[in-house]
């Protein structure tokens, strides 16, 4: 036993103390009795999750839904997720979240959508809740008017399989609601209309559905994935509603119009500015901050108690903390509307959009109400004293592992566990992810305890006399667990086993193939590559008529005005150029430079491809340390990471392992953007090292790397016995000596550093793994160095520039290389707000990031007035602590504003776009981006993405000067932004730039400029055939075949209307390389469009002819009104023989000339299908195929 671990005599008197608690009667019954006596009822001693189980005993015993209400907003949330977790089982029992606006309507900045949206559909399922049901909101939420319940009816609507639907009047109804039309329904609040298919995204669903009609009737209902479009489970009703609060109907914008102009009368607004508001109401325009005008739409908004059902009982959870918030929050916004007057804005005042104090604590007077107090501060009436609720923490088991360390601490847990089961009777352990619920399970088994993963809903009503025979470990996310012996019952959280949360991930989306997401965003004026005839400029997609048939082509612009128009079947054969933005050099159509400039890349290429493969050969000959297999405390460092593995995390993490156990020394690249989870998968490589006792270096391009690096490890080492040190310009020099003296002597077990690692003084007693991050950013000294050490140890290296598909392909085999695509999943979504640049949201917005201990990046990119932005926000929060960064300061001196930073000696960090990438800051979880609508998307996407990384939530600030005078570009870039939130989720990124520095991280910078004259998906091929031809394998690329029948084949606009779906269908036919992938896609097309037209078929079968070509190397078919002639190359892979025998018993059906062609020779009414009779002569000649 160890000194830590607690005594026999020990254990006996923790569970005498909880015999005496278990003594306590459960009171449950006292409280209902209460209630019965005087409709109010006191208790004391819950809290946190306990609370939420308590509330889920009240509301099934009462047979009542349940309002509760909490102080604050997160406190609410973490409460309703409570309830979703012990109580809720979906169809008996449902726990919402109504939240509170996310700004005031004077703040002058847009409320977050999502949030909006979730008041919405909480707001209508308040009117609805059933017995033993849940709505949690906060103070502000409760005191908040909302939409009146006629408006929110009318404009909802049920829609049910076999009964008829009127689209016309669907589509008003959505356009008023504030749905979006789109081409792709991705996102909650938009719609797609094609023909009979109906795409629709409503809040709070967890999938889009898509109805098919036939006709004016619903002939089905599917929910869809909003990655694949695919459709999925049949659906018998839904029920949909507005996703805005404003509703646009000609009754709303009537009270609108009168209201607004009696508000500006009475406020002397001008009138022309009312006009302008009226101008915009009336052509359907949802002006810039429309939502602080909400009670113009309405002639009153309600009390969120008039909406609930009259049998509900209200709960108030701190009741004086709740009142005093209310008071609070009134103060403010009288004073906010004030100043709005002041400044000569049209506002509503405050008791328009909130309840007052006297009024917000009335309304629950003539329900059943329920008063928690986390204690008994005599506050209660003598008529309903408090009755406790006691119950313990399980503070235990923090201690357990302080005690323990985080690598030894397991067994001791499991123990304990398992003794509490016997305690309590039952034990439910909830994990906030799959991943960590399987861990948990197979650590408990590990220690010869009974559990296993539990996928029915948890039922809370469920009492055991005796103990459970096993741990039951469940999905389901709490902040903290509790343990009630008079329950019967323990409940644990994955945080207080691996002392940290994990958090549940979402379905990975669905991610297009690049080169068809890109032709999906393919607009006019695109450069593209054609493989035969080179760069042109894509001009549009036609529609031809050429000897009375009508196709689709694609019109190419070459030099000098020349056109090329290619059949939209032969698609394969272009390529979106990827390449320099600044190129913009067009081949010369049927010249020779094309040619030309393809064998001198062709030539260079065979260099990079012979340099790659003598590298592959030199690391295959070598003799390396194999590492031992994960054991125990490897699994205890894996089990404490505190979010599920995204797959390709999963999959980086199992192929670097493998290579450290191999003998041959490993050299792998690991490739993904910041924050997609590579330093976890490095520290997982670093613990497996100095588990074996091997020191691990990490070498990085900055101090502020190093200094990132050196905190992330230390936190994720901690509580393992593991020394992490750091040499850079931080330490002094005697630190210096003292550290690098230790690391030879062995006391260092993970050292990281800038170059001075590859100082000739640093010595390591047993070095083992040596981590690279960004390797091309150091100088040709430091990489001989590297390429020295590379010879005999394990080597990781990381690039942040993520890798193209298409690369990775070409050097599969020829280089170690592990690709994290995806972020990591479950993230809190980033609020994104478009607001004016105003001081009173730049100074809240930063205050509140400020105190919750964060720190505020403010993106302006002009250097020139960058100290004058500095000196206004100085005026306006003089508590920040500002660091002025941009690219025109040296390298020093940016390094040492980016440690101000980074050392938190600054909270503020004004800067260019400097930190669009490579900056990692958990603390900075705030961003001001200046004139955003100077900005293109992606680059907006770029540097949202540099919050919201860690488990604080992100706010995304787009600063304009004056919304109303976007222009439409602007103001549509800025609006997808508002609606995409997640990181990577249904937001096509432009990556060009990311491909070609990937591309010049791997092959070096000098390959850029013959990436830029062919472009990058070319390139890779070249790359590739380059590799194969060294080692001597075949380059065997299966000829395009050119198709030529007189038929119809196209994609109908009238039934694909988004020409950028169009495109993209069309490229994905082209590419498809056998009948199971071309059935699946035309599958996919007609589930997406309904029952394809005539020409869709067509082109179809057109694919389906030329996959039937390629597979015998024919290059062309034709047909004209006798014959059809199919021409073949000298390496056909027909067997002769069975030619021969073909013709012979065709009776002179079948023809073979001189020239390499065979003849079909068509009779009667084959020639009026012209098409099947090709399909029948492809298949006849596929039976002739040589079996070589």
């Amino acid at each position: 036993m160890s000194a830590h671990d607690p005594s026999p005599e020990d254990l006996r008197r923790r569970l005498d103390d909880e015999r005496a608690l278990a003594a306590i009667r459960y009171p449950l019954q006292e409280l209902l009795q209460q209630l019965e006596r005087s409709g109010r009822a006191s208790l004391t001693g819950a809290g946190g999750a306990w609370l939420g189980l308590v509330l889920t005993d009240l509301a099934l015993a009462l047979d009542r839904p349940l309002v509760i209400v909490t102080p604050g907003n997160r406190q609410a949330r973490a409460l309703a997720a409570a309830l979703r977790a012990l109580g809720a089982d979906g169809d008996r029992r449902t726990s919402h979240w109504l939240p509170a606006p996310d700004v005031s309507p004077y703040a002058g900045a847009s409320p977050d959508r999502a949030i909006a949206m979730a008041r919405l559909d909480a707001t209508r399922a308040a009117a609805s809740l059933h017995n033993g049901d849940a709505l949690v909101t906060s103070a502000a939420g409760w005191a908040r008017r909302i939409v009146p319940a006629p408006t929110l009816d009318q404009h909802s609507i049920t829609l049910a399989v076999e009964e008829e639907l009127d689209v016309d009047h669907l589509q008003t109804l959505l356009v008023a609601g504030g749905y979006s039309p789109v081409g792709l329904v991705e996102d909650p609040g938009t719609f797609s209309i094609r023909g009979g298919l109906v795409d629709l995204y409503a809040p709070g669903w967890d999938r889009p559905v898509r109805i098919d009609l036939y006709g004016d009737l619903i002939e089905s209902i599917r929910a869809f994935d909003p990655g694949d479009q695919r459709s999925g489970d049949a659906l018998e009703t839904v029920r949909l509603g507005p996703v805005r609060e404003e509703v646009l109907t000609p009754d709303t914008l009537e009270t609108a119009r009168r209201r607004l102009v009696e508000q500006g009368s009475a406020l002397r607004i001008p009138s022309n500015r009312i006009q302008a508001l009226l101008h915009d109401l009336e052509s359907g325009q949802r002006f810039f901050n429309i939502e602080s005008l909400l009670p113009a739409f309405h002639d009153t908004l309600e009390p969120l108690a008039s909406r609930i059902p009259g049998t509900s009982a209200v709960v108030f959870v701190e009741p004086e903390a709740i009142d005093e918030e209310i008071e609070r929050l009134h103060d403010a916004r009288t004073v906010e509307f004030q100043r709005e007057c002041e400044a000569g804005e049209l506002a509503f005042p405050p008791e328009e959009f909130f309840l007052r104090p006297e009024v917000a604590r009335s309304l629950a007077k003539d329900t059943l109400q329920v008063d928690v107090r986390s204690l008994d501060t005599g506050e209660t009436p003598a008529e309903v004293p408090p009755i406790d609720f006691p119950a313990l923490d399980n503070a235990e088991l923090v201690r357990i592992r302080k005690q323990h360390g985080e690598g030894a601490a397991h067994g001791p847990i499991a123990e304990t566990l398992d003794r509490w089961r016997e305690w309590y009777g039952r034990i439910v352990c909830l994990c906030g992810s799959r991943g960590a619920a399987t861990r948990l399970v197979s650590l408990l088994v590990q220690h010869g305890i009974e559990a296993g993963l539990e996928e029915e809903a948890l039922d809370p009503a469920e009492r055991r006399d005796t103990p459970c025979a096993r741990i039951e470990v469940r999905i389901g996310e709490l902040e903290e667990g509790f343990r009630s012996p008079s329950r019967g019952l323990a409940v644990v959280t994955d945080r207080e086993v691996f002392g940290r949360a994990s958090r549940r991930g979402g379905a990975e989306m669905f991610q297009e193939a690049a080169s068809i997401a890109s032709f999906r965003e393919l607009l006019v004026g695109d450069l593209v590559v054609h493989i035969d005839h080179g760069v042109a400029r894509y001009s549009g997609l036609e529609r031809m008529d050429v000897g009375g048939y009508e196709n689709d082509f694609l019109s190419l612009e070459y030099a000098g005005g020349d056109r090329l128009f290619l059949p939209v079947h032969r698609l394969d054969r272009v390529q979106r150029y990827v390449g320099s933005p600044s190129f913009s050099s067009l081949d010369r159509l049927g010249g020779t430079g094309w040619e030309r400039t393809q064998e001198r890349v062709r030539r260079q290429l065979a260099d990079v491809a012979e340099e790659l493969i003598r590298i592959q050969a030199e690391r295959a000959a070598r003799e390396g340390r194999a590492f031992s297999a994960p054991d125990d405390v490897f699994r205890a460092f894996e089990a404490a990471f505190p979010h599920e593995e995204t797959p390709h995390q999963a999959q980086a993490i199992e192929e670097i392992l493998a290579d450290m156990q191999s003998a041959r020394p490993m050299d792998r690249l690991l490739c993904g953007d910041v924050g997609f989870g590579k330093t976890e998968v490095a520290m997982r490589a670093a613990c497996k090292a100095v588990v074996d006792g091997a020191q691990v270096a990490v070498l990085v391009p900055t101090t502020v790397l190093a200094e990132q690096h050196l905190k992330s490890f230390r936190e994720r080492f901690s509580g393992f016995p593991v020394r992490v040190e750091s040499l850079s310009r931080f330490r002094s020099t005697r630190e210096m000596r003292q550290i690098v003296d230790d690391t030879a002597a062995g006391k260092v077990d993970i050292l990281i550093g800038t170059h001075r690692l590859l100082s000739e003084d640093v010595r390591y007693r047993d070095l083992g793994l040596l981590i690279i991050d960004e390797e091309q950013r150091f100088g040709v000294t430091h990489k001989e160095r590297i390429k020295t050490l590379r010879a005999s140890i394990d080597v990781l290296t990381m690039t942040a520039t993520p890798i193209p598909r298409t690369l990775e392909m070409s050097l599969l085999g020829v280089r170690d290389m592990s690709v994290i695509m995806t972020p990591p999943p479950g993230r809190l979504a980033v609020r994104t707000h478009l607001a004016r640049f105003r001081e009173n949201i730049i100074r809240e917005a930063m205050t509140s990031e400020f105190e919750r201990g964060g720190q505020v990046f403010f993106v302006h990119n002009r250097v020139d007035s960058i100290h004058a932005v500095a000196e206004e926000l100085q005026r306006m929060v003089p508590q920040a602590r500002i660091a002025i960064g941009h690219a025109q300061l040296s390298d020093t001196e940016l390094e040492k504003v980016m440690l101000r930073f980074l050392s938190r000696e600054a909270n503020v960090l004004l800067s260019t776009t400097i930190i669009e990438s490579g900056i990692d800051i958990a603390t900075a979880n705030t961003i001001f981006i200046n004139r955003a609508d100077t900005f293109g998307l992606a680059q907006l996407h770029q540097l949202r993405g540099r919050v919201g990384r860690g488990s604080d939530r992100g706010f995304c600030y787009l600063l304009v000067n004056e919304p109303r005078t976007l222009n439409d570009d602007a103001r549509r870039r800025l609006e997808v932004l508002q609606q995409h939130t997640e990181l990577g989720a249904g937001l096509q990124i432009a990556q060009q730039d990311l491909d070609i520095r990937g591309a010049g991280n791997l092959l070096g910078r000098d390959q850029s400029g013959h990436i830029e004259s062919i472009g990058f998906e070319l390139y890779a091929e070249l790359l590739q055939d380059a590799i194969a031809d060294l080692r001597g394998e075949p380059v065997d690329r299966e000829p395009e075949p050119e198709v030529k029948l007189p038929v119809t084949a196209y994609i109908p606009e009238d039934y694909v209307e988004d020409v950028g779906q169009r495109l993209a269908f069309y490229k994905r036919f082209s590419a498809a390389s056998d009948d199971g992938t071309l059935h699946d896609l035309f599958a996919e097309l007609e589930d997406r469009y309904g029952p394809a037209p005539e020409p869709a078929r067509v082109l179809r079968d057109i694919v389906t002819l030329k996959i039937l070509l390629r597979q015998i190397r024919a290059t062309r078919i034709e047909a004209g009104p006798k014959a059809i002639v199919l021409e073949l190359p000298p390496q056909t892979r027909l067997d002769p023989d069975r030619v021969i025998e073909l013709i012979t018993a065709s009776a002179g059906q079948w023809e073979f000339r001189p020239e390499m062609k065979l003849i079909r020779h068509l009779k009667g009414h084959e020639s009026t299908a012209i098409v099947a009779t090709a399909l029948e002569a492809g298949r006849a000649l596929l039976r002739c195929r040589s079996n070589g």
